[in-house]
């Protein structure tokens, strides 16, 4: 099975869906603690988690299925009244820092 393929076998196992913008191929899976999950698939794989301003490479599918799978049980770990703190606390931070003090 080609890189490609086996990139796309893996993401559509862990509930990401693909999108066709052009030539160039997107999954997407929204996570309601992570938000946004995006894959740009090519002879490598990159990961990127929009809301949290992280990005992940992966060049093997075993690296990517091992990824993944934490990613999705580390989630369930936190609670969603957590998620919802954190949440209210950076709004207020980017709040704080761009209201002009007195």
């Amino acid at each position: 099975m080609g890189t490609i393929k086996s990139f796309k076998k893996v993401l559509r196992e862990h509930g990401f869906y693909m999108v066709k913008s052009g030539k160039d191929i997107q999954f997407i899976k929204h996570d309601s603690k992570l938000g946004g999950v995006y894959a740009d698939v090519s002879e490598e794989t990159v990961i990127k988690v929009k809301d949290a301003d992280f990005t992940r490479t992966f060049q093997c599918r075993n690296d990517l299925n091992s990824f993944l799978k934490n990613l999705e049980q580390n989630a369930n770990f936190v609670s969603p009244k957590l998620v919802q703190i954190l949440e209210r606390d950076q709004i207020k931070a980017l709040l704080e820092k761009i209201t002009p003090q007195n």
